[in-house]
Parts: C-alpha cells; sequence; structure tokens
C-alpha cells in the first residue's frame, strides 16, 4: 500500500507524535507499504528549529520529504506562528502539483494538530489522490476548547469549525482514537463512513541514544523507605489539569 502521511512535525523535531510517527512509519516499512511523509524543517521550539534536515531523505525505508521553514522564524514570534497557520495551505499546494505529475497513494493519513483545519486537507488530499483517509485523533476540537471555556458554543466561529470537523470526522475511513471513552464521546459526536478505531499511545523510542539502562531491579527496591516517585508525560498547558494533580499530592 502506498501511504501518504501529512503532520507538520517528524524526527528529530521534539513534540511526541513527531517521534511516534518514525516509529509507526518504519514499521509500516518493514511490513512492505510505501511510505511518504510531509512535514517542516523542525519548527516546534526555537531550539529545535537549529537541526536542519535533509529537505528529501529515505529514513529507514520512508521517503521524507520536509518543506522549507520561513525565515527568521526562530527569532521573530509572528513568523513562527505564521508558519503554524499556513503549513496546511502549503501542503494542500504540494498536494496539487503531486497529483499533476503523476503520482498517487492509497491511503493519506493525518492528525488533529493544527485542529479542524488539518483534518480538512488531509480530507481534500485524500479526495485529490481518490485514496483513502485516516485521521488519527490526539484530541477532540472544537469540543475541548468549548469545555475549557476558550469558545462559546453558540459563537458563529465555534459553530462553523465543528461542522468542517464533524465532516472530517463522518467522512474517515478510519477515524483512530486513544480510548474507549473517547470513541464513545466521538460515536455521540459524529460516526463515522468507515471505522472506528482504538490505538494508546506508546511509550517513545529514544532515537538519540543507542545503549539501553541496564541496572539490575531486586526485591528489595520495592520495599525500601525511598520517597515515592511519580513522572508526567506530555504537555503542559490548560488541557492537562495539572493543577488537580498538584493539589492531591497536597492532600
Amino acid at each position: 500500500m502506498k501511504i501518504l502521511i501529512i503532520y507538520r512535525h517528524f524526527w528529530p523535531d521534539s513534540p511526541p507524535y513527531a517521534s511516534m510517527l518514525r516509529t509507526i512509519s518504519t514499521h509500516l516499512a518493514t511490513q512492505g507499504h510505501d511510505i511518504t511523509i510531509w512535514c517542516e524543517q523542525p519548527c516546534y521550539k526555537s531550539s529545535d528549529m537549529s537541526r536542519d534536515c535533509p529537505s528529501h531523505q529515505d529514513l529507514e525505508g520512508v521517503a521524507v520529504h520536509r518543506i522549507s521553514r520561513f525565515p527568521l522564524a526562530s527569532k521573530i514570534k509572528l513568523i513562527a506562528m505564521l508558519g503554524k497557520i499556513l503549513f496546511p495551505l502549503r501542503i494542500l499546494i504540494k498536494a496539487m502539483f503531486a497529483k499533476l505529475s503523476g503520482q498517487k497513494y492509497d491511503l493519506v493519513w493525518t492528525a488533529t494538530i493544527p485542529p479542524v483545519v488539518q483534518g480538512f486537507v488531509g480530507r481534500k488530499t485524500s479526495k485529490l489522490f481518490n485514496a483513502k483517509f485516516l485521521y488519527h485523533c490526539q484530541d477532540l476540537y472544537p469540543e475541548i476548547a468549548n469545555q475549557m471555556g476558550l469558545l462559546k458554543e453558540t459563537g458563529l466561529f465555534y459553530r462553523l469549525i465543528k461542522a468542517v470537523e464533524k465532516r472530517n470526522r463522518r467522512e474517515a475511513d478510519c477515524l483512530v482514537t486513544l480510548s474507549e471513552d473517547m470513541a464513545q464521546t466521538v460515536l455521540e459526536l459524529q460516526k463515522p463512513s468507515g471505522s472506528l478505531e482504538i490505538v494508546n499511545n506508546f511509550n517513545l523510542d529514544d532515537f538519540d541514544t543507542a545503549t539501553e539502562n541496564t541496572a539490575e531491579h531486586t526485591a528489595a527496591d520495592d520495599h525500601n523507605e525511598q520517597p515515592i516517585r511519580i513522572i508526567f508525560a506530555g504537555n503542559l498547558g490548560l488541557f492537562q489539569g495539572l493543577d488537580k494533580i498538584v493539589d492531591a499530592a497536597r492532600i
């Protein structure tokens, strides 16, 4: 199967999904699939922007095509924001030229960042290539913004983008969610025309480290008097509700 994955961030960019895509795509390549990734040069953080990668690269059997980031994006926030906003449009233009050049794909796959518009571009690109559409929902937009009080449910903008996202989900040949409760929420919001799959996120591979921790673990380690150590792995922001974890720790 010829698979086109569209996402702005791909390894060595630093968001978790960028590394997840490398793990998944290289695994699919070993299974005999023809994998192409369209992304941007590392740009998630200013430190990522110091890492320039080949614009075209064969990475463990995966064809990675990186479009250039905007000049001075690492220094001027407005330019960095402009790059984020215009990435879906640049991808849509790239897809049109790819179609004119005779490229073909069986499946177009994208995720939910940037919200709504990325799903729209993935859906339109799949139609352009007459391909199946896989939509990987890492979050449910715009509903999550409404729950956080960032968008009013009665607002015109909210209703507009909700209608677009509703169509993104409905027309997905495969809609992937992260959990049973997320899948149930999706079914209540909009049942996809295709399959609804649940794939939990997984521990990320450390591609920058070749060695593994081989420290021995003994039963005594489970019964010592050392403090309990807790790690949170994920984004730090409004949606995570980490203040509740801090309050629980105090209690």
